[in-house]
């Protein structure tokens, strides 16, 4: 929150094109009382951030169907969170344009634009990356289910979840 908060600051001097002095001055006093606009904004970005925020009208549909049932209490007992993580990976995907708030981002150009485009580039170019290290045995998982296969390739030197770097498994 208060990281947006400054950043939010820093962004609205620039745009009015202030210089140093000015700016840092504009940023303390907002940061001292933040006007209810910027508050707003640096609330949704920490419910963003810590996967807080509300859900959509499906999301809300799923949390009264299972408040209303006690059973799916006990089975589901969270929702919101594990939905926004769902979403959070999701808008970093190429397939992140099926959504309607990925797509209105785009669509509206400028920063949010910007934001949006940069999600799907980082967490595609992210995937991309961790794909070829465990395909190339740069990164590993758990290992043969078989205990006998995975003892063999531990035997080897090989380490079960571990980055390798040069020789070694860290």
């Amino acid at each position: 929150y208060q990281a947006q908060l400054r950043a939010l600051a820093v962004r609205d001097g620039i745009a009015q094109g202030m210089d140093a002095p000015a700016l840092k001055k504009h940023v303390a006093d907002v940061l001292a009382d933040p006007p209810s606009s910027i508050k707003a904004d640096a609330l949704d970005f920490a419910n963003y951030g810590t996967f807080t925020k509300e859900l959509g009208t499906l999301g809300q549909s799923v949390q009264r169907a299972v408040a209303a049932q006690p059973a799916l209490r006990f089975a589901v007992p969270f929702i919101r969170t594990p939905a926004n993580i769902f979403k959070f990976t999701f808008e970093r995907t190429p397939l992140a344009v099926i959504s309607r708030n990925v797509r209105d981002d785009i669509a509206a150009g400028g920063m949010r634009k910007s934001r949006a485009m940069t999600r799907i580039g980082m967490g595609t170019s992210i995937m991309a990356i961790g794909n070829d290290m465990a395909m190339n045995g740069k990164i590993t998982g758990a290992g043969p289910s078989d205990l006998n296969t995975r003892s063999a390739l531990r035997r080897t030197g090989w380490q079960p979840y571990s980055v390798k770097i040069g020789k070694d498994y860290y």
